[in-house]
């Protein structure tokens, strides 16, 4: 089932021209993108790809593949549609400030890093017992840095589920049973 979106944004993206989409003359200042008689072959995981950018930015089909014609990447594109989204500008204008350097300060793609306290992988498996509990992802880092296992964690926030308790109170029952 989880196929059937890479299926149908290959049907979509193919029927939209990302194929057929190709650099018909380069000038100085932008490319000019046009047609090519035959389409190009779609990989699986280029459908793949667009399928998800379009999902998680609403974009058409034609617009990405327009901005992947342009050469910016499966990354960049996913980063300017942030951008363009935290600074209300178009998403063109968002990929060439990210290709010039010109974002200020931490990327509003950015996840957290070493240097901000928890890793990436911490925070996603922080997300995921906050998103058990109900709690927020920032509780049960403290509850972590505080020393307790993410196998006591996992244990808390399943006895918050079950029985109602507060994420406190189930950390605490948790780390006093032990190992």
């Amino acid at each position: 089932m989880r196929k059937r979106p890479a299926i149908v944004a290959f049907l979509v993206l193919a029927a939209a021209g990302v194929g057929a989409v190709a650099f018909a003359a380069q000038s100085e200042e932008a490319p000019v993108v046009g047609q090519v008689d035959e389409p190009a072959a779609v990989s699986p995981g280029q459908a793949k790809h667009a399928a998800a950018v379009v999902a998680e930015t609403g974009a058409s089909p034609t617009e990405v593949a327009g901005l992947r014609a342009s050469g910016a990447g499966w990354g960049l594109i996913r980063h300017g549609y942030v951008l363009a989204e935290a600074e209300g500008i178009g998403v063109e204008e968002a990929i060439e400030r990210i290709r010039n350097g010109e974002v200020e300060g931490k990327p509003p793609w950015a996840g957290p890093k070493q240097g901000d306290g928890i890793a990436p992988g911490q925070a996603r498996k922080a997300a995921e017992v906050a998103a058990i509990a109900g709690v927020l992802p920032e509780t049960v880092a403290e509850a972590r840095a505080a020393g307790t296992g993410w196998g006591q964690l996992k244990k808390a926030a399943e006895l918050v589920a079950s029985d109602g308790l507060s994420f406190e109170e189930a950390v605490a029952a948790v780390r006093s049973a032990g190992p």
